[in-house]
């Protein structure tokens, strides 16, 4: 049996809502109540329904441990379809006429209940001075010395709770460091190398300071992210008995003649690795223009390969990261010889998804795609692009992650020469991972060097061709190099 709103008489399935009565007739459902009495806003099968139920026993204490063990379960029942399902609220997207609607409300309640208004302040004040949230008090002027002291504890404690919680995350990280203390916002550390205690605030256990090596006495006072850390370990997990440096700073020196950091440096392999963050490495934090590129040259100088990572590339594809890192120390677990391999030509929608997957720019302008089949599965891939009469750029080319197939380039470049029988073929070779040797053995010539180019910094901290971006902040690249190849 439903339930008729006495006011407009419109029909309600159980209960008339409380929305409702202040929406649309500007009183509360007790002021209904006493209007039309007490057993008007229900309908009886409601009522009866009801009980049958536990008493909520407002402002009592429930002592009936079956009550208490009911009341524990259906809490924690609900706190498990929250945590799977998420709250029904969130996400919910109030229409103007539902805001305006609850503005009004509050409105006329706060007219006709001036007295609950300053009540509610007084409770709201009071629960955020007992939470430890310092705000500007109502009407009470500046708060006690006492207030005060409250408040500096509490943010002291939840200092503490926080620096505790990132603590036990990285500490175990790091085999050397041992947890002794956390207090009062500080961690205290010992290093079972050099028997040295020292400690650690929150603000250099932030993702950007994360110390690799922490201790200050035998690691000195380099600062490193934890992205840096992973690729070190990485590196230094491919090369096992070789000397893998972090934060070397006696290779290369700056403009002013000041050391410049390599974050990674393999002397053997004359190879070093720069990982940049987005936001540390962009124009508003100094990084300019020349920033990457001028590293990249003084590394040049000194016959050393600086391989450069964005810090989006490590994020949103480690695997193809750690895949290139792999193949630049020569470490890479699989290789195929390129005669064991099948030449074929490759659709589109193949070679969009090959190279989506195994290049870091993923795919390109394809106008020809040629690849190598191993066991019938596509290994390495070359793409080219018709850019005039007899005038073609290679676009693309890479093998499958964690995969070096030995002799695929100029495999796959002679087949292109003798089916398309070009004039001519350009390319471009990106500095941040590779000198373009490569294009040299097929019988290309360095034709110039292209400047940086530049990415502005989208709202999560990623690249992008965008202009909408974080107030046009910009992170630049190192260049390119251009090479031509001309049919004799």
């Amino acid at each position: 049996m439903s339930i008729v709103c006495q006011l407009c008489q419109k029909e309600f399935k159980s209960k008339i809502d409380t929305r409702h009565l202040i929406s649309e007739h500007h009183i509360t459902t007790l002021e209904y109540k006493e209007q039309f009495g007490k057993d008007s806003i229900t309908s009886p099968e409601y009522r009866k329904s009801l009980s049958g139920r536990i008493p909520h026993n407002k402002g009592k204490k429930v002592t009936d441990d079956t009550i208490l063990k009911n009341i524990r379960d259906a809490i924690k029942q609900r706190d498990e379809r929250y945590e799977k399902e998420g709250h029904p609220l969130v996400g919910q997207v109030l229409s103007d006429e539902r805001k305006h609607n609850i503005s009004t409300g509050l409105k006329d309640f706060a007219a006709k209940n001036p007295g609950e208004v300053t009540k509610s302040r007084a409770k709201t004040r009071q629960t955020k001075l007992d939470r430890g949230i310092l705000h500007k008090s109502y009407n009470s002027g500046p708060p006690s010395a006492e207030t005060i002291q409250k408040l500096k504890d509490a943010w002291v404690k939840k200092r503490s709770d926080i620096l505790a919680k990132k603590i036990t995350k990285w500490i175990p990280m790091l085999s050397e460091i041992t947890l002794i203390d956390v207090a009062d916002g500080v961690a205290s550390l010992l290093c079972s190398s050099c028997n040295h205690q020292f400690t650690y605030t929150t603000q250099y256990l932030h993702n950007s300071k994360f110390r690799v090596d922490m201790c200050p006495l035998c690691r000195g006072p380099v600062v490193h992210s934890l992205a840096e850390l992973e690729i070190l370990e990485f590196v230094r997990s491919s090369l096992p008995g070789r000397k893998v440096y972090c934060g070397n700073r006696s290779t290369i020196k700056s403009q002013k003649g000041s050391p410049l950091e390599l974050d990674i440096f393999i002397p053997d392999l004359s190879l070093a690795i720069e990982y940049c963050g987005i936001y540390w490495h962009s124009e508003r934090k100094g990084k300019g223009e020349d920033y990457h590129a001028y590293k990249h040259i003084e590394c040049e100088k000194k016959n050393i390969q600086l391989v450069t990572i964005f810090e989006d590339e490590w994020i949103n594809n480690p695997s193809l990261v750690k895949s290139r890192i792999l193949t630049q120390l020569d470490s890479a677990p699989n290789r195929i010889g390129a005669r064991k391999c099948v030449f074929s030509a490759v659709d589109q929608e193949t070679s969009d998804a090959f190279c989506n997957k195994n290049h870091t720019e993923g795919s390109g302008l394809t106008d020809h795609a040629y690849g190598l089949y191993y066991n019938n599965e596509l290994v390495s891939i070359m793409t080219f692009t018709n850019i005039a009469d007899d005038e073609y750029e290679l676009t693309r080319f890479c093998s499958i992650q964690n995969t070096v197939v030995q002799g695929s380039v100029s495999k796959l470049f002679n087949h292109f020469v003798k089916l398309m029988n070009p004039k001519i073929v350009t390319t471009y070779s990106d500095k941040r991972w590779n000198t373009g040797d490569v294009y040299e053995t097929l019988g290309f010539t360095f034709a110039s060097y292209i400047e940086p180019k530049f990415w502005y910094i989208s709202y999560n901290m990623l690249k992008t061709t965008e202009n909408t971006a974080v107030q046009k902040n910009k992170i630049w690249d190192c260049g390119h190099d251009s090479w031509i190849w001309v049919r004799e």
